[in-house]
């Protein structure tokens, strides 16, 4: 083992942790239980604060599937720039997307308590 002394306290660094110390594997374990507790909290229905948040569309439907959602309707923008989405859950969840013509996502709105009317326009 190697001594080293790191902001005035010793660090043991054993030839078998690729030089990396007790503490920077801590470190690292930490960080990767905070990515996946994120990871997990992206995979739940989309929150209020989730509007604006943007990704490529295969991404977006699969997060939206995984909260119970599906594409109930869809239209193209005025202009033609977008295509507006509604998602729906059969528990009255809803998410609106709009998807631009690269095919980036991004929620603009979010909501709960979503009803269908079944009439026409």
């Amino acid at each position: 083992m190697t001594h080293l002394l790191s902001h005035g306290s010793p660090l043991l660094i054993s030839p078998r942790s690729g030089g990396r110390s007790s503490r920077q594997r801590a470190r690292g374990a930490s960080c990767l239980v905070l990515f996946a507790v994120a990871l997990a909290a992206c995979a739940a229905a989309p929150p209020p604060s989730a509007v604006g948040l943007c990704g490529d569309r295969t991404t977006m439907a699969q997060i939206l599937g995984q909260a119970g959602e599906r594409a109930a309707a869809g239209g193209l923008e005025e202009g033609g720039v977008r295509v507006i989405e509604l998602w729906t859950s059969p528990l009255g969840g809803f998410t609106v997307t709009a998807t631009n013509r690269y095919g980036a996502t991004c929620v603009l709105a979010t909501g709960r308590a979503w009803r269908q009317d079944g009439g026409t326009t």
